[in-house]
């Protein structure tokens, strides 16, 4: 299980959703399955965004980067076991 922000354009409109998610394997295929969806985080302030992936990370007991960057409205962000992609 780990934080996601997804990044998606659809009609030229760029919208950041965070989500949580699980790795499954099914028929031999990794899969990630969305567990909660907090939605669309592109308006949110850099700072807030941050602060509010690090209390997720508390809540569910995630080890996740103790040195978690600031997190640009730009930005893909993949947490999975203290890797930032």
């Amino acid at each position: 299980m780990f934080v996601r922000l997804l990044k998606v354009t659809k009609d030229d409109q760029a919208y950041d959703y965070l989500k949580i998610v699980e790795s499954v394997r099914e028929h031999g295929k990794t899969k990630q399955l969305t567990l909660l969806n907090f939605g669309n985080v592109k308006n949110w302030p850099p700072e807030k965004l941050k602060q509010f992936i690090e209390k997720l990370n508390e809540f569910f007991h995630l080890d996740l980067l103790p040195h978690l960057r600031a997190v640009e409205a730009d930005d893909e962000v993949e947490m999975h076991a203290a890797l930032l992609y």
